[in-house]
């Protein structure tokens, strides 16, 4: 795993560095997967093979380095004791090969990778459970309410294996985070047209065009009734707007990659650590 997308995001996530699926991790997904399914989903993130991930409002998915593409939506659910359902998605690879309503193991990969861990809940949620019980979520709407009274102009550039990322407004507000070359990928593949790279912009790959097509179904299928509406009139509910921002993926970005605690959060830090 090292060196790869996974290990850029193994300080904040709960599975990193286990050699074995941990049995509770098996059990917050047992009424979509089975544990030998799991187990090859597991072993699939263990071995680095995840090129790009994609996330957004309940839906979870990824490009693996064999071009096979897969996602899921895993949304609130008041019946079932996780506090979620994994419904709907799809794998390229996989499509014809669900029996009995079973999942795939790319699609368990995306599962697992989607876990994490909150200080108030025995157990795994989410991520964007953890983004609404998590600090990050009070960052995410603090940067929104920044973008929506002026917008916050952003720029990177190579800083020795990493890449610096700074953003701020007329008003004095500003930001800075170092990203690895993996985590740089990740932002200019969604959002590289919003940032003004100096010299130079993160290597292109393969795995960008799959990403955004999985983007665009999942977006598709979170979108309510009146979004949709909106939506053939050509027009972008708040909500949307909101979720496409670059503000919100960053920190859904960072919150994937670095434990922030509530005193952390509070202290008024404008530098975020390296990510």
């Amino acid at each position: 795993m090292a060196g790869s997308l996974v290990d850029s995001i193994a300080c904040a996530w709960p599975l990193a560095g286990r050699r074995l699926l941990p049995l509770e991790a098996a059990v917050a997904l047992k009424p979509w997967f089975d544990r030998s399914t799991l187990q090859k989903g597991f072993s699939l993130l263990m071995q680095g093979t995840v090129g790009r991930f994609v996330l957004y409002r309940s839906g979870a998915g990824a490009v693996f380095n064999d071009s096979v593409a897969a996602f899921l939506l895993m949304p609130p659910s008041d019946a079932l004791p996780q506090g979620y359902v994994c419904r709907d998605g799809s794998c390229t690879l996989c499509r014809g090969n669900r029996p009995s309503g079973r999942r795939c193991r790319h699609q368990a990969a995306v599962a697992l990778l989607n876990l994490r861990t909150t200080g108030d809940f025995a157990g795994f949620v989410p991520v964007w459970r953890l983004l609404k019980s998590n600090p990050w979520g009070a960052i995410a709407r603090y940067l929104q309410q920044e973008a929506e009274v002026g917008s916050i102009s952003f720029q990177a550039r190579k800083a020795g294996a990493a890449w610096r990322l700074e953003g701020c407004k007329e008003n004095g507000f500003s930001l800075a985070v170092s990203l690895s070359r993996h985590l740089a990928q990740q932002l200019h593949c969604f959002h590289g047209s919003a940032i003004r790279w100096h010299d130079s912009m993160p290597e292109q790959d393969e795995f960008g065009p799959p990403a955004r097509a999985i983007l665009d179904k999942i977006a598709l299928l979170t979108a309510t009734d009146t979004e949709k509406r909106l939506n053939k009139a050509g027009s972008r509910s708040i909500g949307q707007q909101r979720e496409d921002s670059i503000q919100t993926a960053l920190v859904r970005l960072l919150a994937n990659c670095l434990c922030l605690s509530p005193v952390c959060a509070s202290s008024g830090a404008g530098t975020a650590p390296s990510a």
